[in-house]
C-alpha cells in the first residue's frame, strides 16, 4: 500500500488537528479541576484579534518570502528513509503479488485436473451401471429355464 505525497500531508494535518484537540480537552479538564480563586486570577478578559483587512495588507511578495523561510525552517515532508522505506515496501508488495500470480496458475492447474478426474469419474461411473444393469440382466436370463424345443 502506498501513500502519495499529498496523503502523506493529508494525514500530518489530520494528526495535527487530533493532536491540537486532545490538548484542548486536556487543558479544559485540568482548568475545571483547579480552585476558582486562581481561574479567576489567570483569567483573560480580551483576547486579540487581527482582522482581515490587516492580513490583506501585507504584499503579496511577503507572503510569498514568509512562506519559503518557514518551509526552509521546516523539516522535509519526506526523509530519504522514507522514501526508500517505501521504495522497498514497493519492491516486497511487487514480489508478493508475483507469488500471487503463481499460486493462482498453480491453483488453476490442480482445478483443472481435479475437473478432468471428476468427468473420468462420472464416465466410470456410467460403464459401472450399464454393467451393473448388463449383469443384472444375465442373471434374470440364467434364472429362466431353457426350452428344448431348439
Amino acid at each position: 500500500v502506498g501513500l502519495a505525497v499529498g496523503d502523506i500531508d493529508k494525514v500530518r494535518r489530520e494528526a495535527d488537528l487530533q493532536l491540537l484537540s486532545l490538548r484542548i480537552e486536556y487543558l479544559n479538564d485540568l482548568e475545571r479541576t483547579l480552585p476558582i480563586k486562581f481561574r479567576q486570577f489567570v483569567h483573560v478578559d480580551n483576547i486579540q484579534t487581527v482582522h482581515t483587512r490587516d492580513i490583506n495588507k501585507l504584499s503579496k511578495r511577503s507572503k510569498i518570502d514568509e512562506s519559503v523561510h518557514k518551509m526552509e525552517s521546516e523539516q522535509p515532508i519526506i526523509s530519504l528513509d522514507d522514501i526508500q522505506k517505501a521504495l522497498a515496501n514497493n519492491e516486497h508488495l511487487q514480489k508478493q503479488g508475483r507469488r500471487l500470480d503463481s499460486l493462482s496458475n498453480q491453483f488453476m492447474e490442480v482445478n483443472n485436473r481435479v475437473d478432468s478426474l471428476a468427468q473420468k469419474i462420472h464416465g466410470l461411473s456410467e460403464l459401472f451401471q450399464e454393467l451393473r444393469s448388463d449383469i443384472k440382466k444375465l442373471a434374470e436370463v440364467k434364472k429362466q429355464p431353457w426350452s428344448s424345443d431348439i
